[in-house]
């Protein structure tokens, strides 16, 4: 069956323009005016997408998309508006109600390929046999009470952070973990206060942080842990400083703890197939320069990167972590509204592994360099003084 859309805007100009560009689309598309049309028109059909303005009478965006992921939660959802609109956007990727922005106006070819990159992704994460499967037996950690609680709180218009401390304060193991994170070198912060963790760190990152912290505690465990665990760290480190000193910019809040989670699937396939696993980690110790997702494709049908992308979505870590987890290792495969964040996190990852001198190498892919107008050179002088920086703090 074709995928359908539906997209919603009060000025009926908006949407007959985009009827005129889906004309030719292989995409069903339906039209609504209001929040109230499109919740009848789901009601009635098997809608795929949902693409929202922000800004309509009665029902504004926000509340529909609220409405749409409470009555049918497998409907992509999107955003289509102004940036007048920047803090209700804001907060609806924050509290991942959507999982892109596109702006008006907008450019035809750009619109249509957002939409086509999306449908891929989610095709990828939904589709392969083998995720199924593993989910089936029960072998994947299942989102954790507290972190689904979390979620509930952060989606209530009533929302209190002293609810959601309180929450992690309940919780002796995962609210130790955090602060472990917090007080650790790499935020430079120094508190044994649950509240002043989430309030300088924001909720997002603790999320990541629980996530990160449940996924490595469950199971048994395995020789690289510690490894994986360091690496993941180290490369968070490094991204923030390519960031900061590469794009000469602060990472977005939202995402500044993606790198913790990148490699997920890496410790979710030691706990489920130790040996196994085990096995392709030394071809690689003995091949330093072998293509790891491969050897995982021919192993279990799926890689690292779509497995941990698929744990990442089934918990409902924003968007965005989930896209740079699943194409960190092919940057220019993700979506352009994701693509800074995948690329810094693909040289994160790459260098965080020479810094580690490990035995493994990624293939780094320059056409990143290409595409940001930046040379490896310049790359390299920066890991080599974050590096050195480091040194002289430990």
């Amino acid at each position: 069956m074709d995928k359908t859309i539906l997209f919603v805007d009060d000025e009926k100009a908006i949407l007959n323009s985009i009827r005129r560009e889906f004309f030719d689309s292989p995409y069903r598309v339906y039209f609504a005016t209001s929040g109230i049309e499109a919740l009848s028109i789901i009601s009635e059909n098997k809608i795929d997408l949902i693409i929202t303005d922000m800004r309509m009478p009665k029902m504004d965006g926000y509340e529909l998309l609220n409405k749409v992921k409470e009555l049918s939660p497998t409907t992509i959802r999107l955003i289509l508006s102004g940036y007048t609109d920047e803090k209700i956007i804001f907060k609806s990727i924050y509290n991942n109600l959507a999982k892109l922005f596109i702006t008006k106006p907008w450019e035809k070819d750009d619109f249509r390929k957002a939409i086509d990159d999306v449908f891929k992704t989610e095709d990828l994460l939904s589709n392969n046999i083998s995720l199924v499967q593993i989910k089936e037996i029960g072998k994947l950690p299942t989102i954790p009470s507290l972190l689904k609680k979390i979620n509930e709180f952060i989606e209530r218009d009533d929302l209190d952070i002293n609810d959601i401390i309180k929450l992690i304060e309940s919780d002796i193991t995962i609210s130790s973990q955090v602060l472990k994170i917090v007080n650790s070198a790499f935020y430079g912060r120094k508190t044994a206060s649950i509240k002043m963790a989430v309030l300088s760190l924001g909720l997002v990152n603790v999320k990541t942080i629980i996530a990160s912290a449940e996924v490595f505690a469950f199971g048994k465990d395995f020789l690289n842990k510690q490894e994986l665990w360091d690496h993941s760290n180290l490369t968070n480190k490094i991204l923030i400083e390519l960031y900061s000193c590469l794009l000469n910019k602060k990472i977005p809040e939202y995402y500044s703890t993606a790198g913790l989670l990148h490699d997920i699937g890496k410790v979710v396939f030691f706990k489920i197939y130790n040996d196994e696993y085990d096995e392709i980690y030394r071809l690689v110790d003995k091949e330093p320069l072998i293509d790891i997702t491969r050897l995982e494709k021919e192993k279990f049908n799926i890689s690292h990167e779509e497995l941990g992308g698929y744990l990442l979505q089934w918990w409902d870590i924003p968007y965005a972590i989930v896209e740079a987890t699943l194409y960190h290792h092919n940057p220019m495969l993700s979506t352009d509204a994701n693509r800074e964040l995948v690329s810094m996190l693909h040289l994160a990852d790459y260098y965080s592994w020479q810094v580690m001198k490990s035995k493994y190498r990624p293939k780094l892919h320059k056409e990143v360099f290409e595409y940001y107008k930046i040379s490896e050179e310049e790359c390299e002088s920066i890991i080599a003084e974050f590096i050195d920086k480091e040194d002289k703090n430990e």
